[in-house]
């Protein structure tokens, strides 16, 4: 099938329903065969020798109540991904089977316990993380949680969340962890980066919880029409952002302003041009082409594109030397 008819792997393990990985195991012992001294002593050995491997002994698998939960916490999540657009990202069946056998480390909730965080941030020093502590211990009783980590900052929330100690936290929690704020607003100032963090903790398989908004994301019919419902929000804000800068940039053009870098001003490529000739000369020493980038500050590309345009290559000796000429650009 292969040779002959010219089947691929793919439509070989098809016809014969079996694995793709045994076809392809099967085929590179036959390639191997037929290379040796002996082919057909080689070959009869290949196809007269038992597999090692006996599937006659493989005991059947039995769908336990651990298998169920594992299926159940996969389905759960994929159903929290598409309710937040994030239909691409989730678990397809190979990858649920392989969870199950356990040929790939999802590192899921079976492995480590979960654990529950709380978040509490004020801006100034002048305010107090009494009372949100205070609501965080009510609402972890209401639902019989133990709160395992306090996680408290005095910081401004439109400060970059890379620089807080929330981006370390939503970095270190795992699927099946809990994360329990008192106001979404406690997460960021702005809508678009609640939205992105909402987001990334739904991806993972955190429940977040805000107490005072009385908002729960978890696995809840109505936590994934509010994740749609923020994630549609978070949309039409970014498509008003992108909207209110291209007009800006028309109302711009429109008075006669030259957007972007003035024609003329000093670009990495002119960096380049004026050290043309210590280039060249590092070049024909030896030197590689990182380190000149490296040394100058540009990127590969660009040298590339001054070699092009500003560099002659002439070869002496079996040596390629090179020499610079600013005026080579007008001739190319």
């Amino acid at each position: 099938m292969y040779r002959v008819c010219g089947y691929s792997k793919r439509r070989i393990s098809r016809e014969l329903h079996v694995s793709r990985h045994t076809v392809d195991n099967i085929l590179s012992k036959y390639e191997s065969a037929i290379r040796t001294d002996n082919p057909e002593e080689a070959l009869s050995d290949l196809l007269t020798i038992q597999p090692r491997y006996d599937s006659s002994r493989r005991r059947p698998r039995r769908l336990t109540q651990e298998i169920k939960d594992k299926i159940g916490f996969c389905l759960k999540k994929n159903a929290v991904k598409i309710a937040t657009g994030l239909r691409k990202q989730r678990m397809l069946k190979k990858d649920i089977h392989q969870l199950i056998v356990g040929k790939r480390q999802f590192r899921a909730f079976l492995i480590f316990p979960t654990m529950v965080v709380a978040y509490l941030r004020v801006s100034t020093g002048r305010q107090t993380l009494t009372n949100q502590r205070h609501e965080i211990t009510r609402f972890a009783g209401s639902r019989n949680m133990v709160v395992d980590c306090w996680v408290t900052e005095v910081v401004s929330g439109s400060k970059k969340r890379r620089d807080r100690k929330l981006g370390a936290t939503v970095k270190r929690l795992k699927a099946g962890d809990t994360l329990i704020v008192t106001e979404l607003s406690r997460l960021s100032r702005t809508l678009t980066d609640i939205m992105t963090i909402v987001g990334e903790l739904l991806e993972k398989g955190v429940f977040l919880y805000s107490t005072k908004d009385r908002y729960s994301f978890d696995d809840t019919i109505n936590s994934k029409v509010l994740c749609f419902a923020f994630g549609l929000v978070a949309e039409i804000e970014r498509n008003l952002i992108s909207a209110r800068t291209k007009e800006a940039l028309a109302a711009r053009r429109e008075q006669g302003v030259i957007l972007g870098r003035r024609r003329g001003s000093y670009t990495k490529l002119q960096r380049l041009i004026d050290a043309g000739e210590e280039i060249a000369g590092l070049l024909n020493d030896g030197r590689t082409i990182a380190m000149i980038c490296g040394r100058y500050g540009v990127a590969r590309n660009t040298f590339d594109r001054f070699r092009a345009l500003f560099l002659q290559a002439t070869v002496i000796e079996g040596k390629r030397n090179y020499s610079f000429d600013p005026d080579i650009r007008i001739n190319k």
